[in-house]
């Protein structure tokens, strides 16, 4: 999801320097602020869209690669 935004693996080097870290106190780590915010909407829609179907609210997995723009 980020990765489209700052560049391939840039997600996966950002997670991997802090490992175990709860996603949504990692994101608040994500250097570059423009990735930052996309990143906290997309969580936040993921999370609206859990609530209306009525699923309890997952963390997705974090994905950096491979992802087109259409797909975000």
């Amino acid at each position: 999801m980020g990765s489209y935004n700052a560049g391939p693996n840039a997600v996966n080097r950002w997670r991997a320097e802090r490992p175990g870290m709860p996603l949504d106190a990692w994101v608040e780590e994500v250097p570059i602020a423009e990735t930052r915010g996309y990143i906290k909407r997309v969580l936040r829609s993921y999370n609206t869209y859990q609530l209306l179907y009525g699923r309890p609210a997952k963390v997705p997995a974090v994905k950096s690669a491979g992802l087109s723009p259409a797909s975000h």
